[in-house]
């Protein structure tokens, strides 16, 4: 059976809280059990996420970009059991796939991908997160006769390291409105949708396992079966130079510092929005009305790129009192409303009881360095010269009432409380 995965993707968005609502912490937990859920069941075959990401990238070049054609739809069987997800093309560990020549069906298969360096976030005993990647590709008939008619029925992106397949993403398709590809001699159709790719290594707690940053080869790959006879056939692209950053390229190891730098911070925002923020890479967004709000005062300037700075942040009630615990604060710095800097607290202190009454605040302390994001390999560099906004951020949570036995009551709410931008001019 299938369902009209476009308009029920609508629906969930219409209906789903914003980004600036707090989140229901049972429902958050509930979530997070369910996604990993799925991530184990696509261990070792295809991550099943990967097909709803074609599915999500779809409504979003529907909004936001014009491809030649309108993105490919996921088919809405099973991809584990469905005769659309029989077999994957190129599995995790193959060798690196081989491009079709003209010579074999009469069209090629064209590929482009953006952006060329994917941004790999990672956080202690997290997953890692790599921006989204938007593949278009071309199929075009070489050959003197007709190509018809075929239609696409699975898409598939392969990174290639040391001759193997260590990323993958990709997820069968069904035609919007059953297109089909007839191409005269000498035509071509252009196709394109966005979709997440993970490695091919399991890791802790039903995860991936981060991706190792550096070069690879990026490989689209096409299976297109002939409406007719049923017959399938796959196209495979020529391989694209890709990156798992931010990291620097050998040109750029002996480079000075503040030139690495800025290579990194332009790889970040070529690549957000990543996540949400706070998370590296992450798009500022308005968070909203809240319960609780912390204002935060910056030492004075001027300020050098990597220097440790300190403020003052100041919780308070917004409204009415609430129950609350609060986290440490923390710095995080942005640039063109992305997120290029994030320095959570790690103090291992509990969270702190805030149940304020009207006129009580709590106040705190942020002391972080004015560094980007730290590359895929772990190395923090300064924020090159220009002009950033640092924000404070706290975590809280509100309760009906306080906790008794170390567990969270249902009502339960958490909130990323924000402040209000403070401007850092890096000389």
């Amino acid at each position: 059976m299938r369902i009209d995965l476009e308009r029920a993707l609508s629906d969930i968005a219409t209906t789903a809280q914003s980004a600036a609502s707090p989140v229901p912490v049972d429902r958050l937990v509930s979530r997070m059990h369910r996604r990993r859920a799925v991530r184990g069941a696509a261990t070792g075959t295809v991550a099943v996420g990967a097909v709803a990401a074609v599915a999500v990238g779809a409504t979003q070049l529907g909004r936001g970009t014009t491809p030649a054609e309108p993105a490919v739809l996921a088919a809405t069987e099973n991809p584990i059991t469905s005769r659309y997800w029989a077999t994957t093309p190129i599995e995790c560990g193959m060798a690196a796939p081989t491009p079709t020549d003209a010579s074999v069906y009469g069209v090629t298969l064209e590929a482009s991908f953006s952006p060329d360096t994917l941004i790999a976030m990672t956080l202690p005993d997290q997953p890692q997160f790599l921006s989204n990647l938007q593949t278009t590709v071309t199929v075009t008939n070489d050959s003197g006769a007709a190509f018809d008619p075929y239609a696409p029925q699975l898409a598939q992106v392969v990174l290639v390291k040391d001759g193997a397949v260590a990323l993958e993403t990709g997820g069968p398709l069904v035609n919007r409105d059953q297109r089909t590809i007839d191409l005269a001699p000498g035509a071509s159709r252009t196709f394109s949708w966005i979709s997440v790719a993970s490695s091919c290594e399991p890791g802790p707690d039903l995860w991936p396992a981060p991706a190792d940053p550096g070069k690879y080869e990026a490989y689209a790959i096409w299976r297109l079966v002939d409406e007719t006879t049923g017959e399938q056939i796959e196209l495979v692209s020529q391989p694209v130079p890709m990156t798992i950053g931010p990291g620097l390229d050998a040109d750029l190891t002996d480079a000075p510092t503040e030139v690495q730098a800025q290579a990194v911070l332009d790889q970040i925002l070529q690549a957000a929005p990543i996540g949400d923020f706070p998370l590296c890479g992450g798009a500022v967004y308005d968070h909203g009305s809240q319960p609780l709000a912390v204002s935060f005062d910056l030492t004075s300037g001027p300020y050098a790129g990597g220097v440790r700075v300190s403020g003052r942040t100041t919780v308070s009630l917004a409204d009415d009192p609430v129950i609350a615990d609060t986290s440490a604060p923390y710095l995080v710095i942005t640039k063109d409303g992305v997120v290029i800097g994030f320095h959570r607290a790690d103090d291992g202190g509990p969270m702190i009881p805030t149940d304020l009454a009207p006129g009580q605040s709590l106040p705190g302390a942020v002391r972080a360095p004015l560094t980007l994001c730290a590359t895929a390999d772990g190395v923090e560099l300064p924020l090159p010269a220009g002009t950033y906004q640092a924000y404070a951020v706290v975590e809280a949570f509100t309760y009906p009432s306080r906790p008794t036995d170390g567990t969270q009551p249902a009502g339960t709410w958490a909130y990323s409380l924000v402040s209000e931008p403070v401007d850092i001019t890096i000389d």
